[in-house]
């Protein structure tokens, strides 16, 4: 038997081999990009800037609220996540002065995207609008963002699961095409 015949004979080896490895290698690739690494701690120096800048950013928006009609006076408070963590939403919270005039829900829609544009990655369902009494001006606003983030996570984390059942009958069919070749060849 010549090495062409022995190459024919067990090419189904060969393929698993050459998939097995190029699979490793890539996993191997891949897989310090997907490990989380420990977020290192900033030191004062470097957290006293960013926290200055937040401050001016706070005081900026709050000033801006003020100006609209029916508010006399606004505090806005950000969290936003200074360990550059991707997992950590930003949030932020607003607290109104209204006058004697209740705000309308556009008024209230209007704050929550104004303070949304003014920071990168914080979605106007992630902002608290409150009133000096206490009361939670824009809770069905909040809720049905929480209610559309939890649904669409579901169905992210679906569709990645047929990824893997769809890759895995793939292989599965693959696999049983080279062992038919195989078995037939012989």
């Amino acid at each position: 038997m010549n090495s062409a015949e022995t190459l024919n004979k067990y090419s189904w080896i060969m393929y698993l081999t050459g998939g097995f490895l190029i699979g490793l290698f890539i996993g191997y690739q891949v897989l310090p990009k997907l490990l989380p690494r420990e977020p290192q701690p900033l030191s004062a120096a470097e957290l006293q800037p960013i926290l200055a800048l937040q401050q001016q950013l706070e005081a900026k928006l709050a000033a801006s609220i003020v100006a609209i009609d029916g508010v006399t006076d606004a505090q806005v408070q950000l969290s936003t996540p200074l360990s550059g963590s991707r997992r950590i939403h930003r949030k932020a919270s607003v607290t109104i002065a209204p006058t004697n005039t209740p705000l309308s829900d556009v008024q209230i829609a209007a704050i929550a995207e104004l303070v949304a544009s003014g920071i990168d990655d914080l979605k106007p369902g992630n902002i608290t609008i409150i009133d000096s009494a206490g009361r939670a001006l824009n809770m069905d606003a909040v809720q049905e963002y929480d209610r559309k983030q939890f649904w669409t996570n579901i169905a992210i984390n679906i569709s990645k699961i047929l990824g893997i059942l769809a890759a895995l009958i793939t292989v599965r069919y693959i696999i049983q095409a080279i062992w038919i070749q195989h078995r037939d060849g012989s």
